[in-house]
C-alpha cells in the first residue's frame, strides 16, 4: 500500500472557501484542461442538461448564452439571485450529475480561478454552448 502524506496548516477563516475551491480543482500540467465538448460529445452534453435541476440548468444557460467569456462566481451568483452558499450547491450538484451518472470529473465547461477576486471562474467553449443552446430549444 502506498503511504500518503499529509501537511497540516493554518487557515485563515476569511479565506476558506478560497482553498477550499483550489484544492478542489483537478491538478493541470499545462494549460487549460480539455472539458469541453472534444471529449465531452454531444450527447453526454444533452443528457446532462436533461437531468439537471432548474438551478443547474439556469447555471448552464447563462454559460451557455457567453460562450468563450470567462464568467466570475460573483457575476452568476448576482444573476440568478443566489448567495455564494447556494452558487456552489448548484456547481455541486451539476459535478454530483457529471461523476455519478455520466462517468466524468468535471462538468462541460472549463473552471478557472480569479486571484483579483480570489473567487473561481468559469467559461464555455462555442461548440459546448451551441449544444445546449439547441437542448434547451427543442
Amino acid at each position: 500500500m502506498a503511504t500518503i502524506e499529509t501537511i497540516q496548516m493554518s487557515i485563515p477563516i476569511d479565506r476558506l472557501v478560497e482553498v477550499a475551491a483550489v484544492l478542489a480543482r483537478a491538478p493541470v500540467s499545462s494549460g487549460e484542461a480539455k472539458l469541453g465538448s472534444e471529449e465531452w460529445g454531444d450527447e453526454l452534453v444533452e443528457k446532462l442538461y436533461g437531468i439537471s435541476t432548474e438551478n443547474a440548468r439556469a447555471f448552464l444557460d447563462y454559460l451557455a448564452d457567453r460562450p468563450g467569456k470567462v464568467v466570475a462566481a460573483g457575476e452568476l451568483a448576482r444573476e440568478h439571485g443566489w448567495d455564494e452558499p447556494q452558487l456552489w450547491g448548484v456547481h455541486g450538484s451539476i459535478v454530483k450529475n457529471c461523476i455519478n451518472k455520466l462517468g466524468r470529473k468535471k462538468g462541460p465547461f472549463v473552471e478557472g480561478w480569479s486571484d483579483e477576486t480570489r473567487r473561481p471562474t468559469y467559461r464555455m467553449d462555442d461548440h459546448t454552448a451551441e449544444v445546449i443552446r439547441q437542448t434547451r430549444a427543442s
